[in-house]
């Protein structure tokens, strides 16, 4: 028979975390607003869907309005409920905020960092600074806790 608990620990063990500040969810949500720059026949030779690029952003703007009030807990969920990723962002010094949980498709977020590093490819060192106000070197290391969760 198998205790509970014994479940309970075998499901956090196959769940990855990561941890993001909201300083680094605003350099991520300002190049994900860059998506419309990567044309559909790139999309398609890396295996995107079309309404990825979309769905990312819309559910982005939903985060980006809570971060200022709350710590955020995303859930990316596979088909079945093993192997979920888990992101937090949050600044580590506040544990007083409310906690929020989002819950959004892993087949859809997957595809998040391959987009992210589209667009900076896409757009080069000048346009990506003049669009975002970040530079490639800022988007890498704010991107960091996406390439942990989702690493190829």
């Amino acid at each position: 028979m198998t205790n509970s608990n014994e479940k309970e620990s075998t499901e956090e063990e196959k769940t990855l975390r990561a941890t993001m500040t909201p300083k680094q969810f605003r350099i991520i949500f300002q190049v994900t607003k860059e998506f419309s720059s990567i044309l559909e026949t790139e999309l398609q030779e890396k295996g995107i869907p079309s309404t990825c690029p979309t769905e990312i952003l819309e559910f982005a703007r939903s985060i980006r309005k809570s971060i200022d009030t709350a710590q955020v807990r995303i859930s990316f969920a596979p088909p079945q409920k093993n192997a979920r990723r888990m992101l937090w962002i949050a600044e580590s010094t506040n544990h007083q905020q409310p906690i929020e949980s989002r819950e959004f498709p892993l087949q859809t977020a997957q595809h998040w960092l391959p987009l992210i590093e589209s667009v900076v490819t896409h757009l080069g060192e000048k346009e990506l600074s003049f669009r975002t106000g970040y530079n490639s070197n800022e988007v890498d290391t704010a991107s960091s806790a996406l390439a942990s969760l989702f690493a190829r």
